[in-house]
This record gives C-alpha cells, structure tokens and sequence, in this order.
C-alpha cells in the first residue's frame, strides 16, 4: 500500500513491537508515541479508588505469587505461539520512538499534532483521556483480548472460559472512545485454546490473531470503509484481574 501516517501510541508491553513490525511491514516506517510505564504504587491507588485496598491487595498477591508461576508454566507454549504465527518480537528501532510521560501529557498530544496521523492504533497504555482523543482527526484503533462487549477490561479470553463459555473466548479490533472498550467494533474472531495454554499463554494465543487483524483494519479504515459490525447479543461487563482464590476456584474445573 505505501507509506501512509500510522502512528501508534504505545505503552512498553509484549504485544507493541509485534504490533509495530506488523505495521511498518504494510504501510512503511511508522511512528510510536511511547508513554513510560506507571508506577506500581500509582497504578494500585487507582485501581483502590474503584474496587477498594482489600480487592486490590488479593489481586496483587496473585499478580506476585501465582501470575509468574504460570508463566514458568507455559514459556515452552508461549515460544510454540511465537514461532507457529511469526511474532516478531525484535525492538523498534529507536529512531522511530518518541517517549513521552504519558499517553495523557501534553508533551503526547503534541507529538501526535506533529505527525499528523491518518490512523492511531493504541497498544499496551492507560486509558487514553478525551483530550488525547480529540487532539488530531484521525480514528484510534485498539487491539482488544476479549470479546467486547461482554469482556471488557483484562483478561477477557480467560474470563470467558472462567463464566463457562468458551464461544466468547476471542479477540476484538474497535474503535476507541472515552469509555473502557465501549467503542465501534471493526473485527473480531472466536479463538479456541489448546488443553496446552494456561492463564500466561492466552494473550500470545490472541495477540497471533488479533496482531494481523488490526493491520487489515488500518488498511480497511485508510481505504475509507466504515465499521458495520452487528452485535447480535446483549450484555455488558467489565472485568478486573483475577484473585488466588478465584483463579484457584477456576483451576479445580479445568480453567488454567
């Protein structure tokens, strides 16, 4: 297609230089708008604000204790996922990243008035502000791992076999607004995991789907097509980390 103004707006996660080599492969070098991560003690006061410290304390324990376990777990499964679907995982050239506090910053929306983007695609971040939204005509697009609406926030794929129904197991490519995965969907696709994945593997399972699906969806969007996904079912949540109780609860029915 060419070189077009892509431009991504990024966090440092595992799926972003995935993402990024998708991109520069169709449609040239692209821009990356790197925000720094959060730190931890901030992340869990906002996180406190809406669950409250004793929620918040449970899901930390697991993050900490199980979560890297089960990486442990399924790091041979993880590497099968990377090598069967290509993830690229080398850096992103330096050269093509600007850091920046936050998504958020000034120094964000500068840099994004600067590149003057036709499209956005929005990896690993905090909530992106209205502000940050509004400050260029472009669209922003985000790679979702859950099926939304039904599994909104994290974790949705996991989620998904947790509430026992597996055909919502999956990833979506939407539109971002303000709200929390809320935005117009443009792709989305029902995944079925191996008896082989576990909790730390689902999210590579989706990012090997899901990496490809947002670049047609750039592509889709620069060619002037517009959304016309149906969701034929109703229902909404959104969904937070998991507990040591709860996912243990999970396990002993079969759910890793």
């Amino acid at each position: 297609m060419g070189e077009r103004r892509v431009v991504m707006l990024a966090g440092p996660g595992a799926v972003t230089p995935m993402l990024y080599h998708e991109l520069a492969g169709r449609f040239g070098p692209v821009q990356v708008i790197m925000e720094a991560p959060m730190s931890r003690v901030d992340f869990m006061r906002r996180r406190a604000r809406k669950l409250g410290w004793v929620k918040v304390g449970h899901q930390t324990l697991f993050q900490a204790v199980v979560a890297p376990a089960l990486r442990l777990e399924g790091r041979r499964r993880i590497h099968e996922i990377q090598r069967a679907y290509d993830l690229r995982r080398e850096p992103i050239p330096p050269g093509q990243i600007s850091a920046v506090p936050s998504v958020n910053s000034e120094e964000a929306r500068q840099a994004l008035q600067r590149f003057n983007p036709e499209v956005v695609v929005i990896s690993a971040t905090r909530i992106v502000s209205k502000a940050t939204l509004a400050c260029v005509d472009a669209p922003f697009i985000n790679l979702h791992t859950g099926i939304t609406p039904f599994y909104r926030g994290v974790h949705g794929g996991y989620w998904a076999l947790r509430q026992r129904e597996p055909e919502r197991f999956g990833v979506t490519v939407h539109l971002v607004d303000p709200g929390i995965d809320t935005g117009e969907i443009l792709a989305q696709r029902v995944i079925q995991p191996s008896k082989d994945d576990n909790f730390a593997t689902y999210p590579y399972l989706q990012f090997a789907h899901g990496v490809p699906m947002v670049g047609q969806a750039v592509e889709a969007l620069l060619g002037g097509e517009t959304p016309g996904w149906e969701v034929r079912a109703r229902g909404s949540r959104l969904w937070s980390h998991p507990t040591v109780v709860s996912y243990l609860r999970g396990r002993s029915y079969g759910v890793r």
